[in-house]
């Protein structure tokens, strides 16, 4: 389907040495999230890297392909959270070991290993609330 489509077309991006700009990269990582294959995310990175696009090294060379890897290695980190939360833990490790990932996204993988309380659940939910801009409904809603 529209999966296999997507990897033709990243497979023909890659054989042609172009490079990704940060927010088709994270299209790319996000699908392969939501489809749950993670294995596909690191191919895909591996591919890149072999044509000379390492989008995961902490050391490129400019600032924008930093960038690039920062967040190529946080939806990784994504990805073994969710590994962690369905209790799929050796896959997560094997995903943060083979991305490379830094003490940052081990702490995250351990984080998703211990209990919320219903406090850190409310504090979470408001947040994410807040995030996506309702804080002025809330305001708006306690005038009222």
């Amino acid at each position: 389907g529209e999966l296999s489509m997507m990897e033709k077309l990243l497979d023909y991006t890659i054989n042609e040495g172009l490079e990704m700009d940060k927010t088709t990269l994270q299209g790319v990582l996000r699908a392969y999230q939501r489809s749950g294959l993670w294995q596909s995310a690191l191919s895909f990175l591996r591919k890149c890297k072999k044509a000379g696009n390492d989008y995961l090294s902490p050391a490129a060379p400019t600032l924008s392909k930093r960038r690039r890897g920062d967040m190529a290695r946080s939806i990784l980190t994504d990805i073994a959270v969710g590994l962690v939360e369905r209790g799929d833990m050796s896959s997560a490790i094997g995903l943060l070991k083979a991305s490379g990932s830094g003490v940052e996204g081990y702490n995250s993988v351990i984080r998703a290993c211990i209990p919320e309380s219903k406090k850190q659940r409310a504090i979470r939910a408001y947040y994410q609330l807040n995030q996506d801009g309702f804080e002025r409904i809330l305001n708006y809603q306690n005038i009222v």
